[in-house]
């Protein structure tokens, strides 16, 4: 195995004056990209850190955020990139799980920390665009030798913060040796080089723009690295040739389509790869794409715990859809190399083609565990080694994986999981709201949207805007519900458990309000 910052560290001796990285800032070439990892590195041992402790980035996309994980690398901290969109109260729940020894964030991110934190400063939070980061980093004068850990396959690198099943957040810890083999399986299916720009408009705490970002990067490519995404920019980048392929969700696929179409653009070249996930792609929107870009599509499937996907829909497997075989463009596609795929049944067997049953894997990208929580870290695996994806699918034949529902009743809109627990758990809380149920409906542009269904407390009138501002201030926007819906009652089995797929089917039967 080897540890990331000396994939940097190489790459930096081998073509020093090459474009690694293009930001709001400008280009940096990997002899700087080098040298800014290792004066962070340097910053966090003169600032106490050890290794296996935790610092948080909270921010846009930008170099400093992209490189944290190699500064981490290099001393065997461990990088805790936090979800931007989150309010400051949920910012301080997972900064109270975490136990960071201090934080980097930009101006917006910066301000949502120390408003989490209150009146007791837990950790200190320094800021890429002041000068006390730049006096941070230069506080040793030069004289710091580079760090260079000497990091085994089992040294945790970063970990990301997802919702857990009871709607609090869980940390999952990623590894040296997991996110090395991570990155040559997806090196396999998108292989740019030297000379090869790569677009990445996800944000980096995501783990999909994560391993874009560095299965690039190591191979020599040089990554685009907007703060944000632009559908606009984006297709100026490709109608200028600069970058090769890019990863992002359909609804940014259909954006950028969308933008071509009000330009009078027919065919854009440059671009050689698209890959994208969270949702299947329209075989509609495909054909589009196609008809614009001409170029290949990769339709990638996995969790954070895999460290970024499990299975991959190759070019080849989108030309057979498009020849005969459109349920293919249903499929997540077939395993990655190196790592295996089952569907196993409720009484512990191995499901036929066709037999729907829960998404397992196994292989040597798989995450290390739940920070600070063993319990969860033992039920996520079976007794034979195998991780519980907690998804319901189904394999054909042929080994193509199609993925059917989401066991743990995850809603995923836009790309951004969603936990339903989560969200239950704050309208709850309304002074109204006697019962609550979150779930998952269709939407045309972000594949799901939130939806909850309430049960008002006598006497109690429904104020939608009321509604709606409570939740804002709790949750991340992208949490709060698009629509509403008001019953008498909510629907349940024998047991009392909610029936949230038939809260789902009755949605487009009844009335909702969407915001």
């Amino acid at each position: 195995m080897i540890a990331l910052h000396r994939r940097l560290a190489w790459l930096a001796q081998a073509q020093p004056d090459a474009p690694a990285i293009i930001d709001a800032r400008g280009l940096m070439t990997f002899a700087q990209a080098r040298a800014l990892a290792d004066r962070m590195a340097a910053a966090l041992v003169r600032a106490g850190l050890r290794p296996g402790d935790r610092f948080l980035v909270l921010s846009a996309n930008r170099r400093e955020s992209l490189l944290a994980y190699v500064a981490a690398s290099a001393t065997g901290t461990v990088c805790t990139h936090l979800n931007t969109r989150l309010s400051p109260v949920e910012l301080a729940e997972i900064a109270a799980d975490a136990g960071p020894m201090l934080a980097l964030a930009d101006a917006e991110g910066a301000a949502r920390l120390i408003a989490g934190q209150g009146d007791g400063a837990a950790f200190p939070v320094l800021r890429f665009d002041r000068e006390d980061f730049g006096a941070w980093l230069e506080a040793g004068g030069g004289e710091d030798a580079a760090p260079d850990f000497a990091a085994d396959p089992h040294t945790p690198l970063f970990q990301l913060y997802t919702s857990g099943t009871t709607g609090r957040p869980s940390g999952i810890v990623i590894a040296q040796g997991a996110w090395a083999a991570q990155i040559e399986q997806f090196r396999m299916s998108q292989p740019y080089g030297p000379g090869d720009g790569v677009l990445v408009v996800t944000p980096l705490f995501h783990i999909a723009a994560a391993i874009t970002a560095f299965a690039a990067l190591v191979s020599g490519a040089r990554i685009e690295l907007p703060e944000r995404f632009d559908a606009d920019r984006a297709l100026d980048a490709f109608a200028d040739g600069s970058v090769a392929g890019t990863m992002m969700v359909p609804a940014m696929i259909d954006s950028i389509v969308a933008a071509a179409d009000r330009r009078g653009l027919a065919r854009v070249e440059g671009v050689r790869r698209i890959c994208y996930g969270a949702s299947p792609i329209t075989e509609g929107l495909l054909r589009r794409a196609l008809d614009l870009f001409g170029c290949d599509f990769i339709q990638g499937y996995g969790l954070t715990e895999t460290a970024g996907v499990a299975t991959l829909l190759l070019p080849a497997d989108h030309r057979l859809a498009l020849a005969g075989r459109a349920e293919l463009l249903r499929s997540a596609g077939r395993p990655v190399m190196g790592a295996d795929v089952r569907i196993a049944l409720e009484d512990g067997g191995i499901a036929a083609p066709g037999e729907v049953g829960e998404i397992q894997m196994r292989g040597p990208n798989l995450f290390s565990g739940y920070y600070n929580n063993a319990e969860r870290t033992a039920s996520a695996w079976t007794e034979d080694g195998w991780f519980r994806s907690g998804d319901a699918g189904y394999s054909d034949a042929d080994g193509y994986v199609f993925v059917i529902d989401r066991i743990k009743d995850l809603v995923i809109t836009g790309g951004e999981n969603v936990f339903p627990q989560e969200v239950e758990r704050v309208i709850a809380a309304h002074p109204a709201v006697a019962e609550v149920a979150v779930y998952g409906v269709p939407d045309a542009r972000w594949g799901e949207a939130v939806a909850a269904a309430l049960v008002l407390k006598d006497g109690q009138a429904f104020d939608e805007a009321a509604m709606r501002a409570f939740v804002d201030r709790r949750l991340a926007r992208f949490k709060a519900p698009r629509h509403y819906r008001l019953l008498a009652e909510l629907p349940r089995n024998a047991t009392g458990k909610v029936l949230r797929r038939a809260l789902a089917g009755a949605h487009r039967e009844e009335g909702a309000v969407a915001g």
